[in-house]
């Protein structure tokens, strides 16, 4: 069974979210991210169990999306079917994404001054509002808001909703990020500029996990000032 589980980064702090396989599944997803890909019969010479009970393992891991199967010919005779991770199998294994995005931006930095990092996160928003705004501008605010919601929930971000009055509010409960927020807090800045632009709404962020609170919160007013 798939456990969703916070890891400690190296300093011990932040917490990244991953999923994690115990038992056989996870021995199975070891192995697969150290060879490439495995037969059935090779994963169960392995693990000291039967071609079939591999199958069993292998088939509930693709159904979580985290194994692939493809065709592999080799001589004459029906071709072995081949298992390996997917892209999210491979996003199981822990990643420091945040070290290298700490090191760019870092070098930016030094190199381009504040203007460099400010036309990075410029660059960045002008993408998203592109990519993601015509999605979104014919839909009622209220959909809007769902929709970021979503794409906040596939990201990780742990948000939860709720309506209160006139406004909707998003409170997120984990940040990809926050640690390099905490570092360079102008991506912060720049994310609420992102919410305002694609909602089309006012939107203020009262607490933010960069700024040494619990969680980041976002209320979006569905009825403009006058």
């Amino acid at each position: 069974m798939a456990e969703v589980c916070y890891v400690p980064d190296r300093e011990g702090g932040e917490m990244s979210m991953a999923v994690q396989e115990t038992g056989t599944r996870g021995s199975i997803l070891e192995m697969l991210k150290r060879t490439g890909g495995m037969t059935a019969s090779d994963l169960g010479n392995e693990l000291g169990i039967t071609p079939m009970a591999a199958r069993q393992h292998l088939a509930v891991l693709a159904a979580e999306g985290l194994v692939q199967t493809t065709l592999r010919r080799s001589g004459v005779g029906r071709p072995s079917s081949v298992y390996a991770l997917t892209e999210k199998g491979q996003e199981t294994f822990p990643r420091l994404y945040d070290d290298m995005l700490l090191m760019v931006l870092d070098g930016v930095r030094d190199l381009e001054g504040q203007n460099g990092i400010d036309a990075i996160l410029e660059w960045r928003a002008r993408r998203m509002v592109s990519e993601y705004g015509p999605k979104l501008e014919k839909l009622p605010p209220e959909e809007k808001i769902e929709a970021l919601f979503d794409a906040l929930r596939r990201t990780y971000h742990m948000p939860e909703m709720r309506q209160s009055g006139d406004e909707i509010i998003i409170t997120e409960y984990n940040c990809p990020i926050a640690r390099v927020s905490r570092r360079f807090p102008e991506i912060c800045r720049s994310e609420l500029d992102i919410m305002r632009e694609l909602a089309g709404l006012p939107v203020d962020r009262d607490a933010c996990m960069a700024h040494g609170a619990g969680y980041c919160r976002y209320r979006f007013k569905l009825v403009s000032p006058q």
